[in-house]
């Protein structure tokens, strides 16, 4: 549990008008009496005109984590009060926090759970200590965490744009105003609107009349290059290239409703394409989640949402981890998320969710999130006793510390899973770690606006069977486990629902299939004890039931899991019947159909599986019991060399299924 610390000789000089002063003298030429005023100690006197000249920025303080360093065998590590008090004397360093282990990890302390401090302090001090701590003393940046859904994909995107970065003219100013309106011509607030030229993007947010005038300095109005429209909910993204824009009024952007593609969302509910693809729609209702917990470590969670009013949650954001701050998702993204996973009252419309009998867990970290708060949020999984968490997150940079809680929380039995990153390079951290299970994306053509960025993130040269995709964004490298739906993954966010890319997005998909496999398959259902072994059989058992639907395995693992075979044996013992989990009958559409193509039904015969076609084709194609055999071309070539997959195979045939 995280201690705010008050007490220290640290903290209290850190924390009084003395220091403000102290730090500021040496970032500017103002006297100590200037610099002390500007720290604000009034110092009741009369003040002159010396003293009330602004101190100029100085550079802020960094944030490090310091801690005993796990020593081998018997060997008992430092104690944490001696590496306290060190701390606490040092000048010009004041205690943030103090995280205490929990839960399992307070049980082992010597033997793997320790105490971290998270300290400020200038960052050449920092660098020293990183440098010259002893063996047993870890001591390393406090970083900063992304969450894998937008930052990358906005960088990915200028890449995209065909123009050369010139350098900024600062006194031109290209002003670009921007209408954006929804269905029925309604302007749309709060939507992020982001004008590319040949300098330097602008961005900004419409205004209630669904305004937004954006400053973009370098070249005229005629070198814009692109104007990319994220809306805040219920409607379809628009990127438009190269785009016919007037110096005279505002210019006006129409997007869809996410409905568009489908008649009567959200109001009728509809099948994700990524919940169909994996299967999800052929599962019986009895297989729900309920009785395992799962976590998202994430922005938190709108619980005034219809769909996620059954989630529990804590601020890890806050010194005392208490009040309800987690239900207020500043950033959407971890709603996004959460609806993935366990989104309930699909009868009623809406999405619906891998395991919506599951118990939610939502423990905020973003916005501002570090590695402190990760570990923290992992201590709380551990006391908590989850089963799965969802971490749809990372760092360009490796944690040690980071590193010895997962293996901490994987000793407890939770299963951590990661998305790879969205830097379209190597995987990031903690997705490298081999305690994990790490997901990268992949998307399919035809579920998408074309005029989307959603069209933007098509990898051409790693197109795969039934038009599945490598997402252009996705990180790869042989750390890849699986990979998982995410590009225009349509979920619920605060107020509504949203269509987003990212292996933020595909990792709940993950997520919410290890939900289901804890839950009903044979193999855990009649053993709920939390151990490391239970951790890798989960992992082995996704692996073992996906299908190589990209000959790529960096880019996907061993492929994409799918719900049907994960869950056969706990299938075996149901009658069989098609899927009608709460409400849902046949009929109910799948999201977004290609064009012109007959729209995908859960009917008796589900066009399930790996494969996209009609349900009418089912019997043509000698679909066995609602289950489509997969195409010829997924079980053979590069992916039949693989180990992994080739189990998987045998478990295809013995199901009669190839």
């Amino acid at each position: 549990m995280a201690e705010k610390n008050g007490t220290s000789k640290g903290s209290s000089r850190s924390g009084s008008a003395k220091s403000s002063a102290s730090s500021q003298k040496n970032a500017n030429t103002n006297t100590a009496k200037s610099a002390t005023q500007s720290g604000g100690d009034s110092g009741g006197g009369d003040t002159t005109a010396e003293e009330t000249v602004p101190a100029r920025v100085a550079q802020r303080q960094k944030r490090y984590m310091l801690a005993p360093r796990s020593a081998p065998g018997q060997v008992q590590p430092m104690a944490v009060s001696v590496l306290s008090n060190a701390v606490e004397n040092m000048p010009d360093v004041k205690i943030v926090k103090r995280l205490k282990p929990r839960g399992f990890s307070a049980q082992s302390l010597g033997g793997g759970g320790t105490e971290v401090i998270v300290a400020e302090m200038p960052e050449t001090k920092g660098k020293a200590l990183c440098t010259s701590a002893p063996p047993n003393v870890v001591v390393e940046p406090d970083a900063r965490l992304r969450n894998y859904e937008t930052v990358d994909a906005m960088e990915l995107m200028r890449a995209s744009i065909e123009s050369t970065v010139k350098p900024m003219n600062g006194s031109i100013s290209v002003p670009v105003r921007i209408n954006v309106v929804g269905e029925g011509g309604k302007p749309l607030a709060n939507a992020a609107v982001t004008a590319y030229g040949e300098a330097f993007p602008a961005q900004g947010k419409t205004d209630q009349h669904g305004q937004v005038v954006l400053e973009l300095f370098g070249g005229t109005i005629d070198s814009v290059q692109a104007i990319y429209v994220k809306p805040e909910k219920n409607h379809w993204e628009r990127f438009v290239s190269k785009p016919a824009l007037s110096t005279r009024g505002f210019n006006t952007i129409a997007l869809d409703p996410l409905g568009a593609m489908f008649d009567g969302f959200p109001k009728r509910g509809v099948l994700g394409w990524g919940q169909h693809i994996m299967g999800l729609g052929q599962l019986g209702p009895q297989l729900t989640g309920e009785g395992v917990r799962v976590a998202v470590i994430d922005s938190g969670c709108d619980v005034s949402h219809r769909q996620l009013s059954h989630a529990k949650g804590a601020d890890l954001t806050t010194d005392d981890n208490t009040g309800d701050g987690w239900t207020n998702d500043e950033i959407h993204h971890g709603s996004h998320c959460a609806g993935i996973i366990a989104a309930r009252g699909f009868d009623q419309g809406g999405i619906r969710g891998f395991a919506p009998g599951a118990e939610l867990f939502a423990y905020k970290v973003f916005p501002g999130g570090r590695f402190s708060d990760l570990i923290e949020a992992l201590d709380k999984c551990i006391e908590d006793e989850i089963d799965v968490a969802n971490l749809s997150l990372g760092s360009g940079q490796p944690s040690e510390l980071v590193s010895q809680k997962i293996a901490e929380a994987a000793q407890a039995g939770v299963a951590c899973i990661v998305a790879a990153g969205n830097s379209a390079n190597e995987v990031q951290f903690p997705g490298v770690l081999p305690q994990v299970l790490t997901v990268s994306a992949i998307g399919q053509t035809g579920m998408f606006p074309v005029d989307s960025y959603h069209a933007q993130t098509v990898l051409k040269d790693v197109m795969g069977q039934e038009n599945t995709f490598g997402a252009k964004f996705s990180c790869f490298g042989p750390q890849i486990g699986v990979c998982g739906p995410g590009v225009a993954i349509i979920s619920t966010v605060p107020g509504g629902y949203a269509a987003w890319d990212g292996t933020s997005m595909a990792t709940p998909h993950i997520t919410g299939l290890a939900t289901l496999v804890l839950a009903h398959h044979p193999l855990f259902a009649g053993n709920k004890e939390r151990t490391p072994e239970r951790v890798q059989a989960l992992f082995d058992v996704l692996r073992s039931a996906s299908l190589p639907v990209i000959a790529d395995v960096l880019r996907a693992g061993v492929g994409l899991p799918l719900a049907p075979l994960a869950l056969a044996a706990a299938q075996q013992s149901q009658p069989a019947q098609a899927s009608q989990q709460q409400g849902e009958a046949a009929g109910v559409p799948v999201q977004a159909p290609p064009q012109g193509a007959p729209a995908f039904t859960q009917g008796a015969f589900p066009g399930q599986g790996a494969s996209g076609i009609p349900a009418a084709a089912m019997v043509a194609r000698g679909g066995i019991g609602g289950m489509m055999p997969p195409p010829p071309g997924m079980v053979g070539g590069i992916a039949a060399n693989n180990p992994l997959v080739a189990a998987q195979l045998r478990q295809l045939r013995a199901a009669g299924m190839i």
